[in-house]
């Protein structure tokens, strides 16, 4: 099994980027990006716990948050949060194409868009969440089984 280089507070900002982003130019796009932010830096310890670097961290962006840094911030908050599995998301994220976590069709009152304070503390939270998971859970088990319905037989 390989082993992976873990951050430490010892870890300069550029080793920071080049562990992370593992060579990816679209993940170390989302780490300069994250950087403008100083709460983001959380974020990177975040996906540096649940093993979310290179091309992970790019589909995580780019996949689940069509680039939208708000929805991405969201979604990290819902992965802070428990909402999903370490195995559902690494299912997710090894997939060809990864699936939003959040599902834009959920609309819930009281809920605010992207980009507006809006989390666990917040009335409506759980609801969020509970909801974006059973839609996240229902689309994932569909794009795994075409998945294995397309595998190749030996």
């Amino acid at each position: 099994m390989e082993r992976k280089e873990k951050l430490t507070a010892n870890t300069s900002v550029m080793d920071m980027f080049m562990i992370m982003s593992e060579g990816n130019p679209g993940a170390l796009n989302v780490l300069m990006q994250m950087m403008e932010d100083p709460r983001d830096f959380m974020d990177i310890l975040l996906c540096d716990s649940l093993d979310i670097r290179g091309s992970k961290l790019y589909m995580l962006n780019n996949d689940c948050c069509g680039r939208d840094i708000n929805k991405f911030r969201r979604t990290l908050m819902m992965l802070r949060s428990g909402v999903f599995t370490d195995k559902q998301i690494h299912q997710n994220l090894e997939l060809a194409y990864a699936i939003p976590f959040i599902d834009d069709n959920i609309k819930i009152e009281g809920v605010p868009p992207y980009g507006k304070a809006f989390g666990p503390l917040d009335e409506k939270w759980e609801e969020f969440c509970e909801k974006n998971k059973e839609s996240f859970i229902e689309r994932l088990e569909e794009e795994v089984k075409m998945f294995e319905g397309n595998k190749p037989t030996i």
